[in-house]
């Protein structure tokens, strides 16, 4: 391991030994000078030493000459990118020290950049699933105000197109809410106001959401919750996720089925259980948490795979993390939060 300039200190110091060995030679001059005026004896002794000293200084500068055309080039393979320079095998010097700071910055600069790179790709690919997701409701509105300019169709086939555009309408405005939802909760602008408070009420909020379509498919959602289990958390939020959990579930599960929403609350974590009765999860259950994932066996059904990974950001700014268990006869999906 090659060690590194602590301070500029030593930077410091070489500039200080070139400048005083530099500086000092007129003042040698000089004082030599004075000398011969006096005595030729000085002379001789004054030769000698300038025949010593003028090829010593002259090392002295090829040396730090060479040392900076080496940090020179170390910077210019940097600037050109050829790849990590190669450190000096003198440890102790000076010029080692200043190429192994120069490594490390050249692997933060590196490491920098291909985050950057990811990122990156990940805006083009997120722009590309916007596009494809919105492009549907978009075509299907076109289609059915065509349907409307014309003057055979009947009473009821016009009632029938406008509620297929109605229909569009309302998916296009759920994806742009889900999009800036998510957008704001990765880039941290929705402020997460936590409130120690009941957790039932905030799952019972979560139920209200969805009811309409649990009612729709005749299925029953349970409640089983204590009423003095309270805890740190933003209603608005939370509730949110666990009603994409419910939402999910409701989505996936049969006509006349149940599902079951149960708090637990322990040392260290409280764990919300959605344990419903539906289809299960194919494949890598740590996968459905992606955005805009959807599994193999749900491509034809209505749905943007996005709900669940706004659960994911959610749970996540409460400082918790989810848990997916396959069930013999459905799904499983936990929240586990900190008390």
């Amino acid at each position: 391991m090659y060690s590194v300039l602590d301070t500029p200190s030593e930077i410091k110091l070489m500039e200080k030994k070139l400048y005083y060995t530099a500086g000092s030679l007129p003042v040698i001059m000089g004082i030599l000078a004075s000398i011969l005026a006096a005595d030729f004896g000085y002379l001789l002794l004054t030769v000698c030493f300038l025949c010593c000293y003028i090829p010593l200084f002259s090392g002295i500068r090829k040396k730090y000459e060479k040392d900076l055309i080496q940090i020179s080039d170390i910077l210019e393979q940097l600037i050109l990118g050829k790849g990590s320079p190669v450190i000096s095998e003198n440890t102790d010097s000076l010029i080692s020290k200043l190429q192994a700071q120069t490594v490390r910055i050249h692997a933060m600069v590196t490491k920098y950049n291909e985050k950057l790179l990811e990122e990156q790709e990940e805006v083009r690919r997120f722009l590309s699933e916007i596009a494809h997701q919105i492009r549907t409701p978009l075509t299907n509105m076109e289609t059915y105000l065509d349907l409307l300019r014309e003057q055979t169709l009947t009473k009821e086939e016009q009632i029938t197109c406008i509620r297929a555009v109605e229909q569009s309408e309302r998916k296009i405005k759920f994806l742009t809410e889900s999009f800036i939802s998510a957008s704001r909760m990765e880039h941290r602008i929705i402020q997460i106001r936590k409130e120690r408070q009941s957790l039932r009420e905030t799952i019972a909020k979560s139920i209200f959401q969805v009811r309409k379509k649990a009612e729709e498919k005749h299925m029953e959602i349970t409640l089983e919750c204590s009423e003095k289990i309270f805890l740190p958390h933003d209603r608005n939020w939370l509730s949110e996720a666990v009603a994409n959990l419910l939402d999910n579930s409701i989505k996936y599960s049969p006509e006349d089925s149940d599902i079951i929403v149960r708090a637990v609350k322990n040392e260290m974590f409280t764990q919300v259980e959605v344990r419903d009765f539906g289809m299960g999860i194919s494949g890598d259950e740590n996968q459905i948490f992606r955005r805009f994932y959807r599994g193999s066996d749900v491509k034809n059904q209505e749905g943007f795979g996005i709900g669940l990974y706004i659960t994911r950001e959610i749970v996540k700014r409460h400082e918790g993390f989810l848990k997916v268990k396959k069930e013999p006869d459905g799904t499983s999906i936990s929240i586990f939060l900190p008390c």
